[in-house]
């Protein structure tokens, strides 16, 4: 798709004016952020300094350059806590652990084998409304996720799961450490956790769970702990006028051993697909990833049911649940962080952050974060470039850039082993 000729002619003045070459630096400086933040100040000398800093956001919809070195470190730090070490016992048992909110109510859905949406009995609810979809969505479908019947699905329910999700967690993990130390009582659990917003508008959680500095107990033994645990969880809670209502997980527990050996690749199989779900978006939904006003909901293009998803949180924030729901209507109730790990299963965002800094000095290369003194006062001009030409400009560069590194990659890999570890 070409840009309009306004974007052309942003691109056009942007490339022909005689400090270019600064503000290209700056850009290729950035990372070439689709929403860098532009400071200015002075330095030692008291000569002016304008500089473009990423923006750090995680969702690929605000900033593919900054969310693609998101997904990266994530993958690094969910792949260094399962890949084989030979410094350490590689026997660790190890799962990777799919945990899901109930149902709520009959949502359109799709099949990996391609079959029909609903295909049982021309029921109807107590509505009227049908309760079977013959038709095979594809995963384009804005359909899917979105219940069969609103006047029948629970929002209640979901807004609740939805906000007590990290609360669940939290006493899942807890429960299952009870477990564990009533079987070994010398062993340790890890994990990395992710979170999934899927397409109904409901979190899923994705882990690798690990127990180390025990041989009391096989990754077969773990899993059925697991199980247990989520199976007996429960959590009571206010609802809409008082009412109280138990919260769990769903039946839908799954549960995979990790056996990590030479040649095979489900430590970076894994590691790739938990990574996936942190550049994620509200966008998706039609939502901003920034905070919404409640004043802003009845205005808001989005689908009935995401409507209905907001109406109820704030439905719920007037009732004697807690008010400060209106302050996550931007994530539908969800207010928990999309990563959590425990310290003892891998490295550190900012260890990676940290080694890929001196990585690049090493190399010669500019270090993306690095300031002048920190004695030099900054101020802030604006956070976005100038125009749209210019953001085209970076977000062409970006795309460029990584599909080189891609294609780098691509050619170490295939490139044949002489011996020398080269």
């Amino acid at each position: 798709m070409e840009p309009p000729p306004e974007v052309v002619s942003q691109i056009v003045a942007r490339a022909s004016s005689p400090g270019y070459d600064d503000w290209w630096s700056r850009v290729e400086h950035a990372g070439f952020c689709s929403s860098p933040v532009e400071l200015r100040g002075r330095d030692a000398s008291g000569r002016p300094v304008t500089i473009l800093a990423r923006c750090k956001n995680r969702r690929a919809a605000v900033c593919p350059s900054c969310s693609a070195l998101y997904s990266g470190d994530t993958w690094q730090l969910v792949h260094r806590g399962i890949a084989a070490d030979d410094s350490e016992d590689n026997g660790r048992p190890m799962v990777f652990v799919t945990l899901t909110a109930p149902g709520f109510g009959a949502v359109h859905s799709t099949s990996r084998s391609g079959d029909p949406c609903r295909p049982g009995p021309a029921a109807r609810c107590e509505h009227g409304r049908s309760l079977r979809c013959t038709l095979i969505h594809e995963a384009s479908d804005l359909r899917l996720g979105e219940p069969l019947c609103p006047e029948c699905y629970d929002y209640f329910g979901h807004v609740l799961f939805t906000w007590h999700a990290p609360q669940l967690w939290h006493r899942f993990t807890v429960a299952l450490r009870r477990l564990v130390q009533q079987r070994a009582a010398d062993a340790v659990l890890s994990y990395v956790k992710v979170v999934e917003l899927q397409r109904r508008g409901v979190p899923h959680f994705h882990a690798v769970i690990r127990l180390d500095d025990t041989t009391a107990l096989s990754a077969a033994d773990l899993a059925a702990l697991i199980h247990r645990a989520a199976a007996s969880l429960r959590l009571d809670v206010l609802s809409f006028g008082g009412e109280l209502v138990t919260l769990r997980f769903g039946s839908q527990t799954d549960v995979q051993p990790l056996r990590i050996t030479p040649g095979e690749d489900d430590d970076r199989r894994v590691a790739s697909y938990l990574a996936k779900y942190v550049t994620k978006s509200v966008a998706d939904f039609g939502l901003s990833p920034r905070r919404l006003s409640p004043r802003a909901v009845a205005n808001l293009d989005v689908r009935p049911h995401v409507r209905a998803i907001l109406e109820t949180v704030l439905e719920l924030a007037d009732s004697p649940g807690p008010e400060e729901m209106t302050r996550w209507l931007h994530t539908l109730g969800y207010r928990g962080h999309i990563t959590t790990k425990t310290r003892a299963y891998s490295t550190t965002m900012g260890a990676l952050r940290a080694h890929r800094a001196q990585w690049r000095v090493a190399n010669g290369k500019r270090v993306e974060d690095e300031r002048p003194a920190p004695a030099i006062r900054w101020r802030f001009v604006q956070v976005g470039h100038r125009n749209k030409g210019d953001r085209l400009l970076a977000t062409t560069a970006d795309v460029a850039a990584r599909i080189s590194r891609l294609a780098a990659r691509e050619e170490l890999a295939c490139r044949p082993d002489d011996g020398l570890g080269l």
